[in-house]
């Protein structure tokens, strides 16, 4: 750690463990048992650089809990004693002064230049900064900082808010020392209650009652605002090319909004609700109805995109169904013909619309084969989405993504029904 040398021995110590039980954490038990060798981890099973070991039946979600309680309690109780205790001589003090510095002060000093400078305080992001190292910092809170405001100030980013709000808190409590992790300790999102999952949901037309393909604008206005008042957080669909791959965390209530076809109602009646609401959408058009009867033009995509809530990507160039093949169709026939039909709506959208690059894929009637996959593969798409029903978890393959359905003869409490963000854990079979 640094920016510690003026705290008490106790408080450096608490702040040490904290530092260690989440590198820990991030699986570095080499780097655990460099920082601390204390005898009863050893005996639990850390077996750092000599076996790399882990500490068995040790879930990700107690690990974090109990690496920030146990370092911050710690911390705290050895800044009680030492205030406490009493105050070392004039001598003394001169004597420990001209102490050589130990290793750890040298790591520390280097992962202190490696970090840079401290960022320059904001409002809303107050907080002083009193220790940090590779993996995190420590502040304490100023009264009307917010989480936002310090995750963009040391994150650089403010949708990693919720890194910072530990057990659902609000706000940070000023004067109490606050934990901001430079990564997050579980991005694959794994509990002992079970994997979270991130529900995908698909709409198609919006207007008048008389057709469950068709959302009325007063149903939608009311799903929105039921997803914010439940204080659901709506992703952009490429978030979650970081969620599969392990690499990103996403908040515990996650959704992602689709649409299908491009019909003109979502332009009238959709898109001002989703204003209104600040709700981010992918649409997901076939590129030779674009421009065609009741269908969206070019130029309302245009104006759509450029407000930063829409993303256009590929939903076919025909909006056939890809799996059926034409009578008489042979293999290469087939096969030429999905390349058509994958390459030319990314090569439209791209080119119609500056700025959007097409690596998503919704499926036309949610359905794919091997040949489809293996083409979309092979033209660097990043997702597919069937219409499978369901809610994705980390290991979802990406070109299996699983949508829920959206129709007008269903009440919202079957839309609510819809947002499962958590799955049960797979049953062991006992031989």
């Amino acid at each position: 750690m640094s920016g510690m040398n003026d705290q008490p021995p106790g408080w450096r110590k608490g702040l040490n463990v904290g530092a260690c039980l989440l590198d820990a954490l991030h699986g570095h038990w080499d780097v655990v048992c460099d920082r601390v060798k204390p005898r009863w981890l050893k005996r639990a099973g850390w077996t750092g650089a000599e076996g790399r070991g882990r500490m068995p039946g040790f879930s990700l979600g107690m690990g974090l809990t109990l690496g920030l309680t146990v370092g911050l309690t710690v911390g705290t109780f050895g800044l009680t004693a030492s205030a406490s205790a009493q105050p070392q001589t004039a001598e003394r003090a001169a004597a420990s002064a001209t102490q050589p510095a130990p290793a750890q002060a040298a790591s520390s000093s280097s992962a202190l230049a490696a970090a840079g400078p401290v960022p320059a305080a904001r409002p809303g992001a107050m907080a002083q900064v009193i220790g940090r190292s590779d993996r995190l910092w420590v502040v304490v809170p100023a009264p009307g900082d917010t989480h936002s405001a310090l995750a963009e100030r040391f994150l650089g980013r403010t949708d990693r808010a919720f890194w910072l709000a530990a057990g659902g808190a609000a706000a940070p409590t000023p004067g109490e020392p606050l934990v901001v992790p430079l990564r997050h300790p579980n991005p694959t999102g794994v509990q002992s209650e079970g994997l979270q999952a991130v529900p995908v949901l698909a709409y198609h037309r919006f207007g008048a009652a008389g057709s469950k393909m068709v959302v009325t604008p007063e149903a939608f206005d009311q799903q929105l605002q039921a997803l914010a008042e439940d204080g659901v957080s709506v992703q952009r669909l490429a978030a979650l090319r970081g969620f599969l791959s392990g690499q990103e965390a996403l908040p515990a209530k996650s959704v992602v909004i689709t649409v299908d076809d491009g019909h003109e109602s979502f332009y009238r009646l959709a898109f001002p609700l989703l204003r209104k609401h600040g709700v981010p959408v992918t649409l997901f058009v076939p590129s030779d109805a674009v421009g065609t009867r009741e269908t969206l033009t070019w130029e309302q995509l245009q104006e759509m995109v450029a407000t930063g809530l829409v993303d256009v990507q590929a939903h076919s160039k025909s909006a056939r169904n890809l799996v059926e093949r034409a009578p008489g169709d042979s293999d290469l026939a087939y096969r030429r013909g999905l390349e058509v039909e994958v390459q030319a709506p990314r090569k439209a959208i791209e080119q119609r619309l500056p700025g959007v690059t097409v690596t998503h894929f919704a499926f036309p009637f949610g359905q794919a084969n091997a040949s489809l996959l293996d083409t979309l593969q092979r033209n660097a798409f990043e997702l597919g989405l069937t219409g499978q029903p369901g809610s994705n978890a980390f290991f979802t393959h990406p070109f299996q993504l699983q949508r829920h359905l959206v129709l007008g003869d269903q009440g919202l409490a079957d839309f609510k029904a819809k947002l499962q963000w958590l799955r049960p854990l797979p049953k062991t079979v006992t031989p």
